[in-house]
């Protein structure tokens, strides 16, 4: 079964975002990086001139309105605790089936890891919640949009294992098999990899963003510009 092409467009276009962020991270001017990315964001995702709303999953490009940092912080939050449900789900999965669940483990400290950036980007806007650009909340929603829909169905890969592990506890033939089924699930089902590689893909995305927000906020309360 292939991904779904809408998450497979937006990653072809975060591939774009990653090399300008790669760029971003280098030392240009705070002004060049912002600029660069918005142009970026214009041309990947072109205005519907009527509404003034860009054409990708009905996300809402308009620079003259406010962000809303609580609709985002809330957004994030969703995608925090989900995260770490699968996370967890997975580790106990892991845990289970013994040297058969290494595979099952990378993917819940991969998902754990990338849900604690999360929870920094949370509270690195909560921190600076007037300051947050619409721009900033748009590429944030977009990566969180992604991620969304990569986690949702490891969750439901996990919830469905669980159940079965425990059943298979009691029988030792029946859990190394079970086991050895999990271990080629997760090492070389096609659309688990393809989650895997596009939660990496947002992981770099979402941090390098948490990075220049960081680096703005810092710029902002310097004393020349209070």
């Amino acid at each position: 079964m292939m991904p779904n092409l809408s998450l497979v467009s937006a990653l072809s276009t975060n591939e774009q975002l990653h090399k300008t962020l790669g760029y971003c991270s280098k030392k240009v001017s705070l002004f060049v990086c912002v600029n660069r990315l918005h142009q970026l964001y214009i041309s990947c995702f072109p205005l519907n001139k009527e509404n003034n709303t860009d054409l990708f999953d009905g996300i809402t490009l308009t620079e003259s309105v406010m962000a809303d940092p609580l609709s985002i912080t809330a957004s994030i939050l969703a995608v925090v605790v989900a995260g770490f449900k699968a996370a967890k789900g997975l580790y106990q999965l892991a845990d289970g089936i013994g040297s058969a669940g290494m595979e099952a483990r990378i993917y819940a400290e991969e998902i754990n890891s990338f849900s604690k950036l999360l929870q920094r980007t949370r509270e690195q806007i909560t921190q600076r919640s007037e300051q947050i650009s619409s721009f900033e909340e748009t590429l944030l929603r977009e990566i969180i949009n992604i991620c969304d829909r990569v986690i949702r169905p490891i969750n439901g890969i996990q919830e469905s294992l669980n159940p079965i592990l425990v059943r298979f506890r009691s029988s030792p033939s029946k859990l190394r098999s079970f086991g050895l089924r999990v271990q080629w699930m997760f090492c070389s089902k096609d659309k688990l990899l393809f989650y895997r590689g596009a939660l990496r893909g947002q992981h770099r995305l979402l941090d390098t963003t948490l990075a220049l927000m960081i680096l703005q906020y810092t710029k902002d309360r310097s004393p020349q510009n209070i």
